[in-house]
């Protein structure tokens, strides 16, 4: 359901704090998910993403399963350390990455 979907995207953005990526209000799901870097992160983030809109804007229960699957993934990817990053505003709304300190 679209609430499922909600619940689910709100874990997946904590998850994604832990390494230090915040999403912006402005920044859809999908514009956010562009940002991720090519990395099995950045992979798992926007298959995420893309199942997301799926559940919540499509109705495809499938999804629900399968965004289960991917947070999964992504909490076993913990297990290793990659770069903390965050996304942060700059100029007039323009958003890059920037590396964070610790």
């Amino acid at each position: 359901s679209p609430r499922d979907a909600a619940r689910l995207y709100q874990q997946f953005l904590e998850l994604l704090r832990t390494w230090g990526w915040t999403k912006p209000p402005s920044l859809t799901a999908t514009e956010f998910a562009a940002l991720l870097p090519q990395s099995p992160l950045g992979e798992l983030g926007r298959r995420f993403t893309e199942r997301y809109n799926e559940l919540r804007f499509g109705g495809h229960s499938c999804s629900a399963r399968e965004l289960v699957e991917v947070l999964g993934q992504l909490q076993r990817l913990r297990l290793f350390r990659l770069p903390r990053r965050i996304v942060s505003s700059q100029q007039e709304g323009a958003l890059v990455p920037e590396a964070r300190a610790g």
